[in-house]
């Protein structure tokens, strides 16, 4: 899946500067990405991951729901942060420890690219053309899929050692084939037919 440049993994010198950019601390960082709309059940995403890693930091991309914006603002929680839409969500995703979206190929990609692995989001519900991209998660071990808020807390508390244990096989996932080869790796079922 073809990526801006921009989608590269980020410097120990980068990740700094961008943390320091938002006044956060060198805690690990999730990367809660509502995408351009900002939709979705965010506000008990956020909640679950919040009890989950209390010492967590945490950024919520709410895309152009302002509404949602300023609901996670209000909470004023020291370690959280909440922005509209970006459009250097590189930086966003490329300084997180863990990225949580939806399971589209796209999204992914972005997350793969930066070296950052993705939890990918089947929660309320799960667009059959990203079924593929949410079980290649698991199968492949280069990210988590939750399908329930419980799951999502189980994940989270795996904590950061555990998610950073993805990156290799995230690498390995990342890479360059071909068209035929991608549609075996996330969706075998159509490469047969």
């Amino acid at each position: 899946m073809p990526v801006r440049q921009q989608f590269q993994r980020a410097t120990m010198t980068q990740i700094r500067s961008f943390r320091q950019e938002l006044k956060l601390d060198d805690s690990s960082l999730v990367l809660i990405n509502g995408g351009a709309r900002g939709g979705g059940p965010i506000p008990k995403i956020y909640e679950t991951v919040r009890a989950a890693t209390p010492a967590s930091n945490i950024v919520v991309i709410c895309g152009r729901n302002e509404a949602l914006r300023e609901q996670i603002d209000r909470l004023h929680h020291p370690k959280t942060r909440a922005f509209g839409f970006v459009a250097d969500i590189h930086r966003f995703i490329g300084s997180s420890d863990l990225v949580l979206t939806k399971p589209g190929a796209l999204s992914t990609y972005e997350a793969l690219a930066c070296g950052v692995p993705p939890v990918l989001l089947g929660i309320l519900a799960l667009m059959p053309q990203e079924s593929g991209m949410f079980e290649a998660a698991t199968r492949y071990g280069f990210g988590f899929s939750a399908a329930t808020f419980v799951e999502l807390e189980n994940i989270i508390r795996l904590g950061p050692a555990e998610w950073s244990r993805k990156r290799d096989a995230l690498m390995m996932f990342y890479q360059s084939s071909s068209g035929k080869e991608l549609i075996e790796r996330i969706q075998p079922a159509h490469a047969r037919a």
